[in-house]
């Protein structure tokens, strides 16, 4: 089996760090030489840098800052850069839900770790959770990335919505600061360090909330360059590869059920089912993400109809194809499209 290519991240996440130090007095070539950046990456909007060097920045500039409390205060730094373009997602969907949801999807834009999931929004009755680095994840990110992921996540939220968005609660992996009061200010609730997981926990009520500046021209246009940078990147192991392969190849017959999916490889369906979840994903996940990556390729063409363009993608019915349009979305093929126009 070959071995994937080295990880990346957005030059963004780079950028801000980089930031960060030199107002505190770091020379940015000093920081550039340490971390092993590549300047032309930094001031490329599409730039990428290696996963592993910026893990490596969020671990050792603390200290070398003396800063424990680092991720408190980058966040700052954000607002004087460009934002990313998982960012404009966030901020031109129409409720915060589905901003969120979006977040989700081109988490790998931000942050490629292969077929891993870095969040995960779960719902449980009345409370929505905001999990990083799931248990489940075998790269978890350094703990100040953690936070500051989250600090972010609700400055959005709170920008986006025009609402003051208070968490219910902060569980942290991260050890009990030397300062936790300033982290229970940040967030504006009790936060639990030495937790299991690190999550952030809202009020399902909040997911229901617009963003009054949404705009579905701009979604439109930056979900279709997430989508191109998100195809762009590594696609994990060989093994999934030639799944994604072969579920786009089998799509307009239908031939990509396990069964399927599995002979041309040699195994059986259990045994690709057990190799996939080995590999930190499913069947059903990457059909669905192949599904709607090809989505959104065609819909803005008018020259293919949704009753074509469902049968391509592989569904009974323009019906089916349209909930599964709206899911991925939060609106219909003919919204999406006339917005597109």
């Amino acid at each position: 089996m070959k071995r994937p290519a080295t990880r990346t991240a957005a030059a963004s996440n780079a950028v801000v760090l980089v930031a960060y130090a030199e107002a505190r007095g770091m020379r940015r070539d000093e920081i550039l030489a340490r971390f092993g950046l590549d300047p032309a990456a930094l001031d490329d909007v599409d730039g990428r840098v290696p996963l592993a060097a910026l893990a490596r920045m969020w671990s050792e500039l603390p200290a070398l800052l003396d800063d424990e409390d680092m991720p408190l205060h980058v966040i700052a730094q954000a607002a004087a850069i460009d934002p990313p373009l998982t960012v404009l997602v966030f901020l031109a969907s129409e409720t915060l839900g589905a901003a969120l949801r979006r977040l989700e999807r081109y988490q790998r834009v931000t942050l490629d770790v292969a077929d891993e999931n870095v969040s995960e929004l779960v719902i449980e009755d009345e409370v929505a959770h905001i999990v990083l680095h799931h248990e489940r994840s075998a790269s978890p990110p350094p703990t100040g990335a953690v936070i500051d992921a989250l600090i972010g996540v609700l400055t959005l939220a709170r920008m986006a919505t025009k609402q003051h968005i208070v968490p219910l609660a902060i569980t942290l992996r991260h050890p009990t600061p030397s300062r936790p009061d300033a982290y229970r200010a940040a967030f504006g609730c009790p936060v639990t360090f030495g937790a299991p997981r690190d999550r952030m926990t809202l009020a399902r009520a909040d997911l229901a909330l617009s963003h009054p500046d949404a705009s579905r021209t701009l979604l439109g246009i930056v979900e279709r360059h997430a989508e191109s940078a998100l195809a762009q990147l590594p696609q994990g192991s060989e093994l999934i590869r030639e799944v994604r392969e072969a579920i786009r190849a089998g799509l307009p017959d239908g031939r990509v059920t396990l069964r399927h999916l599995a002979s041309p490889l040699g195994m059986s369906a259990r045994t690709l089912q057990r190799r996939l979840e080995a590999e930190g994903t499913s069947h059903r996940r990457l059909l669905d993400e192949e599904r709607r990556a090809l989505a959104l390729h065609h819909i803005s063409d008018p020259r293919v109809s949704l009753v074509d363009l469902a049968f391509r993608l592989g569904f009974a019915d323009q019906s089916a194809f349209s909930r599964a349009f709206a899911r991925w979305t939060a609106r219909s093929p003919t919204e999406y499209r006339r917005a597109g126009r």
